[in-house]
Formats: C-alpha cells, structure tokens, sequence
C-alpha cells in the first residue's frame, strides 16, 4: 500500500529519518475534513510512490499520544514535509494545491536506492551538466581542461535606437500630446460658454417670472362689496379693511372685524 499507516510515536520518528522525503499525515479519527480527503491523500501517495519522489504516511492522534503536541500540531488535518529528518513546511486544512505547491518549493528530487538523494551524483549532489561532466573526464585522465569559449557579444535589436534619439522621440510625442490636449480644451470651451449662456438665459427668465408672480396685488382679488360695507358703514380706512379681510376667517366681514379687534394695536396695522 503507498499510503503508510504510523502505528506509534516510534514508527514517526523512524518514517521521518528513514525516508529522504516523507509527507506526513496529522490526521484524527473523529474529523470529518479528514476522513473526506483520505481518497485525496491516498492518490497523491500513489502518484508520489509512482514518481519515487516522496514517501507519504498518516498518523492519528490516539496513536501518537504527546508527539500531537512535540510537532506543534494544531489542526487536523495537518500535512507535514520532512526532507532528511527537518521539517521544511507544513499546510494545514485539506488543501492538496498547497500540498503539491509545498513539496515542489521545497525541490524534492527523485531518489535511487543505493545512489543517493539525487539523481547523477552523490547524497545531496547535484547533478554535472555535459561540459562539467566533459572536464572532470579529461581531468582525472591529466589532460587540460578546454579554454572557454568567449561569449559572442549580443547583437543589436532591429529596432534598437541611440539613447539621444529615444529621448528625442519621447519629447516630440510628449509635445504632440500637449497640443492635442490644448487643442482639445480649446474646442471644448465654446461649448462651455454656450452652457453658462443658456444657464444665464434660464436664470433670468425664472427671475422675471419671479417678478411678474410678486407684482401681482393680492387685495385685486377681494370683495368689492365687503371693503365698502368695513369702510362706509363701519368706518375702518380702506388699507385696515383689506388686511382683516386678507388675514380674517374666510375673507368675510365678519372675520375681518374678529381679526381687526384682535390687531388693532400692532405697529404695522396701518
């Protein structure tokens, strides 16, 4: 089975040594997150094993007693990435994108058993690109390596231009986008007058308007026959009979004499 199952704190401890890269489950039984992702965890084991990359385990919480709390587990699941024995990553939650991203961060090579951890060279050697490879030949035989080959001198781009003349170029086009834009607000500010000239217009007419509504005479609309019955037969000036019948009940005689009564004595009644 790819999917190793760690029985004991010991069984831990011996998967993290004993495997150059070892993908280690924290995982509990009562967790719903991690009984749904164990498919997950079980296919990402098989196509580690497949590739001969890492080495993947699940250990659970009843098993491992105080080692939950020596790796600083705090979450289930937890997934752990050991590279010879030292931690190199963790991500908590069943996010196997984080998982793989993990592992491919960390540079997990594949490892041939009796070789070492990577491969074409010794433990934790990288391996010899063909010239490398080339001189250490010749050097064990004693023969000198090869003189370097001079690096030919990059060839100017087609459209490559002297400094002097890009920044020519830059200032002219910056030149012409300044006279588009002047052009531009000088187009828009006839437009411009023409709006405060209607809005002036606008303005003017609401204020004749005004005006004409103000100069209209209220008392034109008042009883003829009321003001001569408060003037003639009641004997009040003709501007007190037109405020009590603008300002009495129902513009009648008899609201007019109440609110006459009641204001005779105001400053402004006359």
């Amino acid at each position: 089975m790819t999917l190793t199952e760690l029985a004991s704190p010991a069984e831990l401890a011996a998967f993290k040594t004993s495997n150059a890269n070892a993908l280690i489950c924290y995982s509990a039984t009562w967790c719903g997150p991690c009984r749904a992702s164990k498919p997950q965890l079980e296919a990402l084991a098989a196509e580690y094993a497949a590739e001969g990359v890492v080495r993947v385990a699940i250990a659970y919480e009843h098993n491992l007693g105080e080692s939950v709390q020596a790796d600083n587990v705090k979450a289930f699941p937890t997934y752990a990435l050991f590279v010879d024995g030292t931690e190199r990553g963790r991500v908590e939650g069943a996010n196997f994108d984080k998982i793989r991203q993990m592992v491919g961060a960390a540079g997990c090579q594949k490892v041939i058993p009796g070789v070492g951890h990577s491969l074409g060279g010794g433990v934790g050697e990288a391996p010899l690109s063909p010239q490398a490879a080339r001189e250490a030949r010749l050097a064990k035989l004693g023969a000198p390596a090869p003189a370097p080959v001079p690096a030919a001198a990059p060839a100017p781009a087609e459209d490559s231009k002297p400094a002097a003349s890009a920044a020519a170029e830059d200032d002219a086009s910056k030149d012409v986008e300044m006279k588009d834009a002047s052009d531009a607000a000088a187009a828009a500010a006839p437009a411009a007058d023409a709006d405060v000239s209607m809005a002036d217009a606008e303005d003017k007419k609401e204020a004749e308007e005004e005006k004409e509504v103000e100069m209209v005479d209220p008392t034109e609309s008042l009883n003829k026959e009321h003001i001569e019955t408060l003037t003639s037969a009641m004997g009040f000036t003709l501007l007190r009979a037109q405020k009590g019948l603008l300002n009495g009940n129902g513009s009648t005689v008899e609201g007019a004499v109440e609110w006459l009564d009641q204001h005779s004595e105001d400053a402004d009644i006359d």
